[in-house]
């Protein structure tokens, strides 16, 4: 069983959201894997969802509020890390 890397998952997310694949639900779980995916959808950092365009469903994913308000969090940890390294994660 593999161990969760909640870090290496937001960093993950972040990186998808500033692409070109935002949005793409397939593309976000293929990144993530789908056991990290599963988690995070959990852990409600992300939703997934669907709609209809020229009759096919389109798998979708959205950020929420709670991936926004930790994404900042772990940005502000890293930052601070890098000043005083006595707080790295």
């Amino acid at each position: 069983m593999a161990i969760f890397d909640f870090v290496k998952a937001m960093n993950t997310i972040a990186v998808v959201e500033k692409s070109s694949q935002k949005g793409d639900y397939n593309y976000l779980k293929q990144e993530l894997g789908h056991d990290a995916f599963k988690q995070m959808a959990v852990l409600g950092l992300i939703r997934g969802g669907f709609y209809i365009l020229n009759g096919e469903i389109v798998d979708t994913y959205a950020v929420t509020r709670n991936y926004k308000q930790w994404h900042r969090i772990i940005g502000l940890r890293a930052m601070m890390s890098k000043i005083f390294p006595a707080l790295s994660l």
